[in-house]
């Protein structure tokens, strides 16, 4: 299998958004389709940007571990703009600072526009944080500052993500010994509520930071 198919064989798997019964904005065959095209727009996109210190098998994962937790597990409604965070700020599935409404939409361009600031933006911070390698701990301080805007720090919430980074990476790149211990993974703790994203705890992305990388 390629590394889009098994980012896509574990993007597939990961929790849905909650909708009550009779309200889900889209039937499970369209949410795959939409998911694939996500995951195709990731990998395309991770391999165009200049300046990412790892490798673009390592910058799919971190824009789709970003955008899942930014939208709402790739929420409809955010992906269709129709939902903004940070007072309305923010747009797309990466809830990206910037007054640029066509990253917005479900179209495959709108959604590699998106994925291509994102992508500039991790970058951006990688560099800003003397990033060389990434792992699980350099994930979490990575997108501690695409939360953020300004830290370079790890945080609970930034660590959460970073573990999302290393399952996807761990499921979709082969490993010649699959005894080895896993080449991502942070130190072992508990995994409880690794995808339930403390957002509220979150602080607001510093917008000179934010705005400056997104136009």
């Amino acid at each position: 299998m390629t590394f889009f198919a098994r980012l896509l064989a574990a993007a597939l798997v990961l929790p849905q958004p909650y909708y009550l019964p009779g309200h889900e904005p889209e039937t499970a065959a369209e949410r795959a389709s939409r998911i694939e095209m996500i995951v195709s727009s990731a990998v395309t996109e991770s391999r165009e940007v200049e300046g990412w210190p790892g490798t673009p098998e390592d910058l799919a994962a971190a824009i789709l571990s970003v955008t899942w937790f930014e939208s709402r597990r790739w929420a409809l409604e955010v992906h269709e703009g129709r939902r903004r965070g940070d007072h309305g700020a923010s747009v797309c599935l990466a809830q990206i600072w910037t007054y640029d409404r066509s990253l917005a939409g479900t179209s495959p361009e709108a959604t590699r526009r998106c994925f291509r600031k994102a992508a500039q933006i991790l970058s951006m911070h990688a560099n800003r944080c003397g990033i060389r390698k990434m792992d699980e701990m350099n994930m979490a301080r990575l997108l501690g500052a695409y939360g953020t805007g300004r830290t370079c720090h790890t945080m609970p919430w930034a660590r959460k993500r970073a573990r999302l980074w290393g399952r996807l990476m761990d499921a979709a790149t082969e490993s010649s010994d699959p005894s080895s211990p896993r080449m991502h993974a942070l130190p072992p703790r508990k995994l409880t509520g690794v995808l339930e994203d403390e957002a509220w705890k979150r602080p607001a992305r510093a917008k000179t930071v934010m705005t400056l990388a997104a136009h």
